[in-house]
């Protein structure tokens, strides 16, 4: 290592006259020790080996636990498929289905990533919402197939009337036809007229004559609240119903119990029903 050799002059300048080496007495071990030093600075014994231990890498933190699906969605899914599967009970099971599914969609919202099943919950309320729908659909059905039947039936007793009317008008005697058939050909081409169309509760057409009980009688002896011409009791799958043609041309339909006769019917209201002659 080398060192500078200055002094002072006698005219007080300073000189330095250069530099010599003086060597540094280091030994072996203080050698090898400072090589292979380690960072806290404690020197290892001569023929120690040094060995570096990798850095442990930072500790991951814990995994947290898999969601739980929500009951709630599950139910709601489930109560819809069964409202769906049942007719009967569509509406109630879809109502409850899409409070469950909404409520079950709300809680997993808010769980934080603790509660799963936000799809199956909408599968829910959208399951529910198909079966109030496909149920109204077919209630839908079923009422206009009877409102329309019900019409077609008034309809036939109407024109029924106004041609007994006719024919008793055309008789010196004024007597009414003595069955409805004897007004074909001369009033009707057929004897479709003649009988009332219902539908079941599964579509099928029900082909039901009329009762006649003019026949024999004057039109001047059948009243107003003296059954003409009555329909035969039907049964539309929700409710027994009745249509009746009276003498004066008013035409009633009547809800009754099943298996109540029209004797019993007209003694109730204070009809009358013309015996036979």
């Amino acid at each position: 290592m080398a060192f500078p050799v200055c002094f002072l002059a006698a005219d007080g300048s300073c000189r330095c006259l250069g530099s010599f080496w003086r060597p540094l007495k280091l030994s072996v071990e203080t050698a090898a020790g400072s090589e292979s030093r380690p960072a806290g600075g404690h020197a290892q014994s001569k023929g120690s080996r040094h060995t570096m231990e990798p850095a442990q890498p930072p500790t991951p933190p814990p995994t947290p636990p898999p969601p739980k699906t929500s009951r709630l969605a599950v139910a709601s899914l489930a109560i819809g498929i069964g409202g769906l599967v049942t007719c009967f009970l569509a509406i109630p099971a879809g109502v409850s289905a899409i409070v469950l599914g909404l409520i079950a969609r709300r809680k997993i919202r808010r769980s934080s990533g603790i509660l799963a099943g936000s799809t199956m919950a909408l599968a829910g309320v959208c399951v529910g919402c198909l079966g109030i729908l496909i149920y109204g659909l077919i209630v839908s059905f079923f009422v206009m197939n009877d409102i329309s039947d019900r019409a077609m039936c008034a309809s036939n007793l109407c024109s029924i009337g106004l041609t007994c009317k006719e024919y008793a008008a055309k008789n010196t005697d004024g007597m009414l036809p003595p069955s409805l058939k004897s007004l074909t050909p001369d009033y009707y081409s057929n004897t479709t007229v003649f009988s009332c169309i219902r539908h079941d509760p599964f579509g099928q057409k029900i082909a039901r004559d009329y009762v006649y009980f003019g026949g024999g009688y004057k039109a001047s002896e059948i009243g107003a609240d003296t059954i003409l011409v009555a329909d035969r009791f039907r049964h539309s799958g929700i409710e027994t119903s009745l249509t009746i043609l009276f003498g004066d041309g008013r035409i009633k339909n009547v809800e009754v119990v099943k298996g109540t006769s029209l004797r019993t019917l007209a003694a109730e209201h204070g009809w009358q029903i013309p015996g036979p002659k």
